[in-house]
């Protein structure tokens, strides 16, 4: 799985952009990840071919929104609700 996600940087003084320079705020990057085996690899640019950091996610469910939403739904209509 791959796409565009956008990642922040926190750091005490952001000197423009996103912050504005206010303390503490974080300043947004848009980047291409790749899932692939438990780990989400962050690049550049989709033709890129090394990842500037990598991050495992382990321990963690993942699903696509779509995915999600339908189970959501499903779940919704299995409930029984008092009358």
């Amino acid at each position: 799985m791959s796409g565009y996600l956008y990642r922040s940087k926190c750091s005490p003084t952001n000197g423009g952009g996103g912050g504005g320079g206010v303390p503490g705020a974080a300043k947004f990057k848009r980047m291409w990840f790749v899932l692939k085996d438990h780990v989400l690899y962050s690049y550049r640019a989709p033709e890129d071919t090394a990842a500037s950091d990598t991050c495992p996610v382990l321990g963690f469910d993942l699903e696509v929104e779509a995915e999600a939403s339908q189970k959501k739904e499903e779940d919704d209509t299995r409930r029984d609700f008092p009358h």
